[in-house]
């Protein structure tokens, strides 16, 4: 069996794309979307204005057939943003705070890797930039070369 090469493997996160993927969805308060989904919100309200106002002029069936779709609407609406009362039950709401918890694993842990890293190098006296390779035997007793490469800014 040959062994893996996990030399060739790069895992890159940017804080910057996150920050701005995140602030362009939500805006700068996530309990509060202003961004993308606020905009969304802005034109569905829009919408249902406009609709709401409709119904004045509608009689007989017209307006029973408005009714109805407005409750539609009003249920879906709900669904995407939730209730003035309960906004957090709504979709965008989740979808926001899911993205708010991953932004937040993924600081996390960046941060405690250049912490652990940062420790790591100094106490190993190294300059934390460059490569070393070192030959481990495991337990099957094959050889592999392992390489370990950190750099600082």
């Amino acid at each position: 069996m040959a062994l893996a090469n996990y030399d060739t493997t790069t895992v890159g996160f940017s804080f910057e794309t996150m920050t701005q993927a995140l602030m362009a969805i939500a805006g700068p308060d996530p309990a509060n979307p202003t961004g993308l989904i606020g905009e969304v919100a802005d034109g569905l309200n829009s919408i249902m204005t406009t609709l709401q106002n409709l119904a004045l002029s509608w009689v007989g069936t017209a307006a029973s057939d408005a009714d109805s779709f407005n409750d539609s609407w009003n249920s879906a609406m709900t669904e995407l943003f939730g209730t003035s009362a309960d906004p957090g039950q709504g979709a965008f709401p989740r979808m926001v705070a899911g993205l708010v918890s991953a932004f937040n694993n993924y600081t996390g842990v960046e941060m405690a890797a250049i912490s652990t890293l940062s420790a790591f190098s100094s106490t190993s006296g190294g300059s934390g930039s460059g490569s070393t390779a070192q030959s481990v035997t495991n337990t099957s007793g094959a050889t592999q070369t392992t390489a370990i490469q950190v750099t600082f800014s």
